[in-house]
């Protein structure tokens, strides 16, 4: 790890903020792998839920096999893929180079899963250094070793680089946690408004590595490696829940939206997602409604019909092939209007457009029926 070569990161469960060379491709392969093999409805009791993280810098990106079947494709590093929902028990995780048979398998494990839990298999250690491996993250068994932290929500830091220094955590000035090396995690709690997080060389608090901006968001467990700087926040709450619990949130609101749903009827739709439908829904903050021009909410909110033609343009449904589309300059996504929704960027630009207008993406937040993707634009039909 050279530290004179080490970025400033600005990064919250907000804006995905990670070097320049990397983030404009991230913020598209994010959208994408959102989109994919998102399955719907609360978490029920009986079952668990896993998805990859691809964190080894010098690995392909990888195809994820459960007992055999595929259940997600192109996890490049170092970016999450789709949870797969399974019973409890033991199941074989097979991890091949895209688009190789799972006999091709880079990684196998076996895992055992708990009902009612989350888990994410972290792919950590270096190729170059013969320490590939395995680190499976139970979201609900870690919290168990630490005490919660009331107005916060936890933070979960990977170490995932075998040739990384270990690192201590200071938020705003307090350390949160020290010596972090290859192949641990720790916990943070971290609250809802920003804080100055600041990674440091372990025992040498001079030697600074990173400095972040964080926050956390209710009901929410973020995942994050130490280097690479993203951040892959998850819920077990349903789309509706989630947004509702974001109400009271000093950053983050959809008090607009949750109106806007309900005034058009959508409410019973969104919390009955049948199981199996893959869903992703743009969801604009209370500040992009707040920039539509005078009198374009009121309109839309004394028009059901024209509101819930508009909300639904907003939630896209069906398959995106990641691997034929993840890494092309523009996508185009299906909305259940039948509307497609374009994505692009180019290489000299700070952030990706959705419909050909300039806006910064969120982190997409995996929750129990799909996949919540904050946007600072409402999809207007212009």
């Amino acid at each position: 790890f050279d530290m004179k070569n080490s970025s400033t990161l600005n990064r919250s469960t907000g804006i995905v903020l990670i070097p320049k060379y990397l983030r404009l491709m991230f913020l598209l392969l994010l959208v994408l792998l959102s989109v994919a093999h998102i399955t719907a409805q609360d978490l029920p009791a009986a079952e668990a839920r896993l998805r990859v993280m691809n964190l080894a810098s010098d690995l392909p990106p990888v195809d994820v096999y459960i007992d055999g079947e595929q259940t997600a494709s192109l996890i490049p590093y170092p970016l999450v893929g789709p949870y797969a929902r399974l019973s409890a028990g033991d199941y074989t995780l097979a991890l091949p180079p895209v688009g190789e048979a799972v006999e091709a398998a880079l990684l196998t494990e076996t895992v055992t899963l708990e009902a009612g839990h989350d888990y994410t298999a972290a792919i950590i250690g270096e190729a170059e250094t013969e320490t590939v491996q395995l680190l499976l993250l139970d979201h609900q068994a870690i919290l168990a070793e630490s005490d919660s932290v009331e107005g916060s929500e936890p933070f979960i830091y990977v170490h995932e680089s075998s040739t990384g220094p270990a690192i201590d955590l200071y938020l705003d000035g307090e350390q949160e946690f020290s010596d972090l090396s290859f192949g641990e995690y720790a916990i943070s709690y971290e609250s809802f408004n920003y804080k100055d997080a600041v990674q440091t060389v372990a025992g040498d608090p001079e030697s600074i590595l990173a400095e972040v901006r964080d926050l956390s968001l209710p009901n929410t467990v973020s995942i994050t490696p130490v280097f690479p700087g993203i951040i892959a926040p998850s819920s077990q709450l349903p789309f509706l829940d989630y947004l509702s619990a974001l109400t009271d949130h000093p950053v983050f609101q959809f008090n607009t939206l949750l109106a806007a749903i309900d005034a058009a009827g959508l409410t019973e739709e969104l919390s009955d997602m049948t199981i199996g439908a893959e869903i992703t829904l743009f969801a604009p903050t209370d500040e992009a409604f707040a920039a539509l021009p005078d009198g374009v909410l009121d309109a839309l909110l004394a028009d059901p019909d024209a509101l819930r033609e508009l909300l639904r343009s907003h939630i896209t449904v069906g398959s995106t092939l990641v691997k034929d589309v993840a890494l092309m300059p523009e996508s185009e996504i299906t909305t259940l209007t039948g509307q497609t929704i374009a994505v692009s960027f180019t290489p000299n630009e700070e952030f990706a457009r959705v419909n050909g207008t300039g806006i910064t993406l969120r982190a997409p937040i995996q929750v129990a029926n799909g996949v919540i993707i904050p946007i600072s634009i409402v999809l207007l039909d212009e």
